[in-house]
């Protein structure tokens, strides 16, 4: 992902094993350094911490301005609530399609009780409907428990 700035080639990055066997017994240390694939670079090695620090340099460039902050937290917020309203519409159309299911399960076994349907054809049907249901349970349970998960990531 990183490139030298010198000549465009890319950044590896090695580690290196330090022995101090009086003090901190083994240690390593990561250093940075261009792959000289294309020309010789006169960049030498950066050691870890020294690539972090410029690294941060950069995001801070790019970061957004301090003043936006109560703009972008009211957007947010915002969207948060018309996430949490369309997850709870999302779920009490779940739960009155589970219903209608139940109420034709219902039928069915009345049916069945009055001989008026088949075994097999009740048995058929019956599965039907309880796959369906079971579907829309997990659907019911995946919005309730995922639906605004996407904006938790922005505050952490």
């Amino acid at each position: 992902m990183a490139k030298c700035a010198e000549c465009g080639c890319a950044i590896t990055a090695e580690v290196k094993h330090k022995c101090y066997p009086t003090t901190r017994g083994n240690v390593d240390y990561i250093y940075y350094r261009c792959t000289k694939k294309k020309i010789d670079c006169s960049q030498t090695y950066l050691r870890e911490e020294l690539l972090e620090q410029q690294l941060r340099t950069i995001v801070a460039k790019s970061s957004l301005p301090a003043s936006w902050v109560k703009l972008w937290l009211e957007k947010l917020d915002k969207e948060g609530m018309e996430e949490k309203a369309n997850s709870e519409n999302q779920v009490t159309k779940f739960s009155s399609e589970v219903q209608e299911i139940d109420k034709k399960l219902d039928r069915l076994l009345e049916g069945y009780l009055d001989q008026i349907v088949d075994p097999q054809i009740y048995q058929q049907k019956k599965n039907e409907l309880v796959e369906l249901k079971i579907k829309l349970k997990e659907k019911m349970t995946s919005v309730s428990k995922n639906g605004s998960e996407w904006l938790g990531l922005l505050f952490t």
